[in-house]
C-alpha cells in the first residue's frame, strides 16, 4: 500500500482483521481505499468457532467505526450464513442497526457453500446436533462449481433477514454467487464494494 496509495491505485481491503484502523489507517484515509471488514456473527462465542485467532465481532465493529470516523468507505460483509449457526433473525437485525449506526454504508451477504476440506473443519468445530443437521442439509445440496448450495428456496429464507434489515436501514446491499437477481437482492453500485473506493488521489502510470 505504501507503494500503490500514492500512485493512485484503487484498493479493496477485505478482512476479518483490524489493521486497517490502527496501524494503516493514517496511509488508508489518504488514498483510494475503501475495506469491507467480514463480520459474520454478533456472538463472539460463534466467531470463535467460525473463525478461531480472528478479532471478536466488538473489536471489528469498532475498526469499522474507527475507520468510518475518519472517512475511510466501509463495507461489511456478513458471509457466510450459516442454518442453525448464526442465521438467527434478531442477532442479524441487531448486527446491521449496529453497523448503520457507525456509518457502515454497504452490506454484502452469502449462504454458506460446503467443499469436503472445510464442510469437515466446519462440522468439526460444531457440536453433534447441528453437525448432524448441516450434514443432513448439505447432503441433498446442489452440487455447483465444485461447491455444495443448499435449496435456493432454503437461501432466501437465510438471505432475506440481512437484506431486510439493509432495506430498513437504509443500508444499500447485494447478494451473490446466489442465482437471485433484481433489486430486490441487489441495490449497490458493485457486488463486492469496490464501488465505494474514493478518488482521492489522482492515478499515475500505466494502469489510468
Amino acid at each position: 500500500m505504501e507503494i500503490l496509495i500514492p500512485l493512485g491505485r484503487r484498493i479493496l481491503i477485505t478482512t476479518k482483521g483490524t489493521l486497517y484502523a490502527t496501524r494503516d489507517l493514517e496511509l488508508i484515509k489518504k488514498g483510494n481505499v475503501a475495506v469491507t471488514p467480514t463480520i459474520t456473527t454478533i456472538h463472539s462465542s460463534i466467531s470463535y468457532l467460525l473463525e478461531p485467532g480472528a478479532p471478536s465481532p466488538e473489536k471489528r465493529i469498532e475498526a469499522a467505526k474507527i475507520a468510518a470516523d475518519n472517512n475511510v468507505p466501509i463495507g461489511v460483509r456478513i458471509d457466510p450464513i450459516i442454518p442453525y449457526v448464526n442465521d438467527d433473525p434478531y442477532d442479524i437485525e441487531e448486527l446491521v442497526g449496529q453497523l448503520a449506526d457507525i456509518g457502515v454504508r454497504f452490506i454484502v451477504t452469502s449462504t454458506y457453500k460446503a467443499r469436503p476440506d472445510n464442510f469437515a473443519r466446519l462440522l468439526g468445530s460444531l457440536g453433534s446436533d447441528i453437525a448432524s443437521r448441516l450434514r443432513k442439509l448439505y447432503g441433498n445440496s446442489e452440487y455447483v462449481q465444485g461447491y455444495r448450495y443448499l435449496p435456493k428456496k432454503l437461501r432466501i429464507n437465510l438471505l432475506r433477514p440481512v437484506i431486510d434489515s439493509a432495506k430498513y436501514y437504509g443500508l444499500e446491499y447485494a447478494v451473490c454467487r446466489e442465482g437471485l437477481y433484481g433489486k430486490e437482492w441487489f441495490n449497490a453500485g458493485s457486488c463486492d464494494g469496490t464501488h465505494l473506493i474514493p478518488r482521492r488521489i489522482q492515478p499515475r502510470g500505466l494502469f489510468q
